[in-house]
């Protein structure tokens, strides 16, 4: 039960840094396989420069994905081209593209999976009914501490309709790229 619960925990503490939605404009799949255009184009180049850092040291907080991308986007010359080349004006508009991208997919990600985390849910919080070493003060408490945690997390993943289905219409290359095949 506690190990579950440190899962949630540190689930919620993981999305909570990854970064709110961006409202820069609607996706539709052109712009999404733009980006992945030039994401692959980065590998690429990256493979055979070995200059592509792509571990995000550098972004101001650890899972701001914009903040990852506007520093790769950052690094060479060559890098700026490449996303100029893939239809964008600048390093901070294909960055905020990505993140838009990335929101939308984790938003994604998680309609699929609500079914599973809403039936993990329940067996929570009937294991904490049928404990009984529990007072009914304690239960209470636990069961008030889980439907937040549940509530945040509903919170956590919204993206624009459109952004999804654009997202959804690339979900093979964009699980690719984000190794999540």
């Amino acid at each position: 039960m506690r190990h579950r619960r440190l899962h949630w925990a540190a689930l919620v503490g993981i999305l909570l840094i990854a970064g709110a939605p961006l409202a820069a404009q609607d996706l539709d799949r052109a712009t999404v396989n733009n980006w992945a255009d030039s994401m692959e184009e980065l590998e690429r180049w990256g493979e055979q420069h070995g200059e592509f850092e792509d571990d995000y040291t550098g972004a101001e907080h650890p899972g701001d994905m914009q903040s990852a991308l506007a520093q790769i986007a950052r690094q060479d010359r060559e890098v700026q081209r490449i996303i100029e080349r893939n239809g964008f004006a600048s390093g901070s508009e294909w960055a905020a593209v990505g993140s838009q991208i990335f929101n939308a997919y984790l938003a994604l990600q998680m309609r699929e999976q609500e079914p599973e985390m809403q039936r993990e849910f329940q067996e929570q919080i009937d294991a904490i009914d049928e404990n009984p070493h529990l007072s009914e003060d304690q239960r209470r408490q636990m069961r008030a501490q889980m439907e937040e945690m549940m509530s945040m997390m509903g919170g956590l993943f919204t993206a624009p309709e459109q952004d999804i289905a654009a997202v959804e219409a690339n979900r093979a290359r964009l699980d690719r790229l984000f190794d999540n095949e």
